[in-house]
């Protein structure tokens, strides 16, 4: 009776770990540091399109003047060259511009939520960074530059405030923007939207077409967005609608499953990639439920899953190693059935 109860208690033991492990993926939580003590500026977002558009076209010259002090990532040396006067005046009176800044104006009236969630951010950023500089924050009106809705240059980050003007705004229709894009468009994406562009900068990518590399290196971005905003929803990370990212969740198996019988990891075909990590409404080898670049978000749960079996490893590690293979086997990722 013993040995019986022994034998019992061993496969229970084993089943517990065995659930553990095969789990271990879907009780991904995003560490947390402790930021107490960290040191940064409090962030103000300079207001470029504020100052730029309230300019008098008749005294340009004088009001550049003055601002060049100020916001010299847009205006630095601007007087010395009669060519830049003029871009700014025809700028500063386009009809157009002038009707996107002042939505931009209804809808954000003052950025102070965003200027907070930005500092907590940074801060996070810091704690991981410690040796690097944190970036002076504009704002400014791009005229649907939706190519880059931040711009992340020279230790300074600009926000394409009409860029986040909700889904359905009638310039993203007019652009031909699809409403896959657009969707993201809102006040919610900036912050999200800001640490990627930022881990654009940190994490660069050694050339390769193949397709695990491709994936794993934006799995490393995405990670660098769980850790500096660990409270942040997935699907805003990702830019995913919640349905979609559910629709992951449950498909995560057949689609890891579907990668591996095709020998898709291992890809250098351009098309093959791109249907896998390409931005589109979906991903065409599966259904109309699924979200595109699904490779990107295999990529994450592989990255997630390698930095939770492997503590002992830091982020600057991370981004530094290249061996795409040795993270994948090291990862321990296998999607529960």
């Amino acid at each position: 009776m013993k040995n019986i109860l022994t034998i019992i208690f061993f496969i229970l033991i084993t089943f517990l770990f065995s659930c553990n492990s095969c789990n271990s993926n879907k009780k991904f939580k995003a560490p947390k540091a402790d930021i107490s003590d960290v040191k940064v500026e409090r962030v103000k977002i300079c207001r470029y399109e504020e100052a730029i558009f309230k300019i008098n076209p008749d005294n340009i010259f004088s009001e550049v003047k003055r601002m060049e002090n100020k916001f010299p990532f847009f205006l630095k040396g601007g007087t010395k060259d009669s060519s830049n006067i003029f871009a700014l005046r025809a700028y500063i009176t386009d009809p157009n511009l002038i009707g996107l800044y002042k939505d931009c104006e209804k809808a954000y009236p003052d950025l102070k939520n965003i200027e907070e969630d930005l500092g907590k951010a940074f801060k996070y950023y810091k704690f991981y960074f410690p040796e690097k500089k944190i970036p002076v924050v504009y704002s400014y009106v791009s005229g649907i530059y939706f190519e880059r809705p931040i711009i992340y240059e020279d230790s300074v980050i600009v926000i394409g405030l009409d860029m986040f003007l909700g889904a359905k705004y009638k310039y993203y229709k007019n652009n031909n923007i699809p409403l896959y894009m657009s969707k993201f468009f809102i006040k919610e994406s900036i912050v999200p939207s800001t640490v990627y562009e930022m881990a654009l900068r940190e994490i660069k990518f050694k050339e390769s077409n193949v397709l695990l590399d491709q994936m794993l290196y934006v799995g490393k971005l995405l990670y660098f967005s769980d850790l500096l905003m660990p409270d942040t929803d997935d699907s805003l990370k990702i830019r995913y609608t919640q349905n979609q990212l559910n629709w992951c969740k449950k498909n995560e198996y057949n689609v890891w499953s579907f990668m591996i019988n095709q020998k898709a990891l291992y890809s250098t075909d351009p098309g093959v990639n791109k249907k896998f990590m390409g931005d589109a409404p979906f991903t065409t080898y599966f259904s109309k439920q699924s979200p595109g670049r699904i490779a990107s978000w295999i990529g994450w749960q592989i990255i997630r899953s390698y930095m939770m079996n492997n503590k002992n490893i830091s982020i600057k590690e991370l981004i530094n190693d290249n061996n795409s293979q040795k993270i994948l086997s090291l990862s321990k990722y296998k999607p529960e059935k």
